[in-house]
């Protein structure tokens, strides 16, 4: 399992974001979660496959008890200091009245502590159990599984956005400042280094796409949540594989970063898959072989 790696998802039982523990091992499955387990309800879940519903929180007793719980589980004694420090600034009673009301509760947790292993904690192949006893952090998240807001053309159904939750920012063009630029440079860096290659597969995509040059303020590693949502996420994302695929392959890191912007856009895990089959169907390295399909695939779908 070199190549595991656990992502934070939001339970669709208890309604807590980023409460699920996702284990993501590609050697066994491109598109599906290994395994997921809600550190509130104890929600399961197995290749996709639901093993346990989740505890149904019918009472202020049985549903503060859990947050006590998982209070404790992750070093913290005092429910109401862990509620206000990682679920939304509430207290542990504004809390627990939203579990019982079925509401969305927010969390401050860093998915990209998970993510991006080699770059925070080296969460590489630890387990679930393990990895829910890590302590938060403050960056805020939302990776929303309900939300499949899929394309049409795709021959992909999609289902209906729940207007309560939210996605954060809202859609954009993709010609909204800096967008293309930060999401190909947050497939670029992840790996450490900036190749020639991927600088000169970036700057002919921003040409081609009549968008401004890229900025030093632009090449960092971007996180889904700091960047709105594209009106056309299927050509973006096509386009970050491209950055990954322009060295001659596309590595884990890279993979990861672009399936969990998938992710966060609402696109479902096989679309993403079938992506990467689209665009690098032999994982070819010649930039002008790449260039010239990735620019068949702009030019049409943004026109």
């Amino acid at each position: 399992m070199a190549d595991a790696y656990q992502i934070l998802s939001d339970c669709p039982n208890c309604r807590v974001q980023g409460a699920v523990v996702e284990l993501m091992d590609p050697q066994i499955s491109e598109s599906e979660s290994v395994e997921g387990l809600c550190r509130l309800c104890k929600r399961e879940t197995a290749l996709e496959q639901v093993l346990f519903d989740g505890q149904r929180f019918l009472s202020f007793e049985v549903a503060y008890r859990a947050l006590s719980e998982w209070a404790i589980r992750e070093g913290e004694t005092d429910t109401d200091a862990f509620c206000q420090a990682s679920l939304g600034g509430m207290t542990a009673r504004e809390v627990v009245s939203h579990l019982l009301a079925q509401k969305v509760v927010e969390t401050n947790f860093d998915v990209m502590a998970y993510l991006f292993f080699g770059m925070s904690h080296g969460s590489q192949g630890r387990s679930s159990t393990e990895l829910a006893s890590t302590k938060v952090a403050s960056t805020r998240i939302r990776v929303n599984n309900e939300r499949m807001a899929l394309q049409r053309r795709e021959g992909v159904e999609s289902q209906p956005k729940d207007e309560s939750e939210g996605v954060g920012l809202p859609m954009v063009d993709l010609t909204a400042p800096g967008l293309v630029a930060r999401c190909l440079s947050a497939v670029m860096v992840v790996d450490g280094q900036i190749r020639r290659v991927e600088l000169q597969f970036l700057a002919n995509t921003l040409e081609q796409m009549g968008l401004p040059s890229l900025v030093d303020d632009d090449v960092r590693a971007w996180r889904p949540n700091e960047l709105p949502t594209p009106c056309e996420p299927l050509v973006l994302l096509r386009l970050m594989i491209g950055m990954g695929g322009v060295d001659g392959a596309l590595d884990p890191a890279e993979w990861r970063v672009i399936r969990e912007f998938g992710r966060s856009w609402g696109l479902a895990s096989p679309l993403v898959s079938a992506q990467r089959q689209r665009v690098l169907p032999r994982e070819k390295s010649q930039l002008a072989v790449l260039w010239r399909g990735l620019k068949s695939l702009v030019v049409s779908e943004v026109r």
